[in-house]
């Protein structure tokens, strides 16, 4: 998926697995205004997490941090939570797999809950109401994940990590 960036002119820090290295703030390592988001990346410190439901919450913090960059303002972190490790998954028409934190759900209800995000996310799209609603609170309760007014540790040192 990235390994167009290996030769690229823009000299981009990649791990071994070719994943663009990124810090928590989701900014291209060595670029100052180049941020990068969900599956093509490799946060700084933290576990991969290759959900879609990450890299639209990843997106929703860069696009507060380029507005950030903008004005002058303090940038804000990137900090997953159980909530951003959640996934909802079809195996097949009448069966599915969800997790929300410890909680894992495997089998016909798994299917119909997942039937019924694609269900809203479809109305969302199309401006309906419920499809509105249902995600504006969705994301009121997962915007946890991103921080506003915690500090993070510093992330580990390099050396734990292979990087081209």
């Amino acid at each position: 998926m990235t390994g167009f960036l290996k030769d690229s002119k823009m000299r981009f820090t990649l791990k071994d697995d070719g994943s663009i290295l990124v810090s928590d703030h989701l900014l291209v390592y060595n670029k100052s205004n180049i941020f990068a988001v969900g599956d093509a990346i490799s946060i700084d410190g933290l576990p991969d997490e290759k959900l879609g439901h990450t890299a639209e919450i990843q997106a929703k913090l860069v696009c507060n941090n380029i507005r950030s960059s903008l004005t002058g303002s303090r940038m804000h972190h990137y900090i997953p939570s159980l909530e951003s490790r959640m996934y909802c998954l079809s195996l097949g028409k009448y069966s599915g797999s969800v997790r929300l934190g410890h909680f894992t759900l495997n089998g016909f209800v798994a299917a119909l809950l997942k039937w019924g995000i694609e269900w809203t996310k479809v109305a969302q799209a199309r401006g309906r109401p419920v499809g509105r609603v249902l995600w504006r609170l969705s994301d009121a309760l997962t915007s946890r994940t991103v921080d506003h007014h915690k500090t993070r540790p510093p992330p580990p040192s390099h050396t734990s990590m292979r990087i081209r």
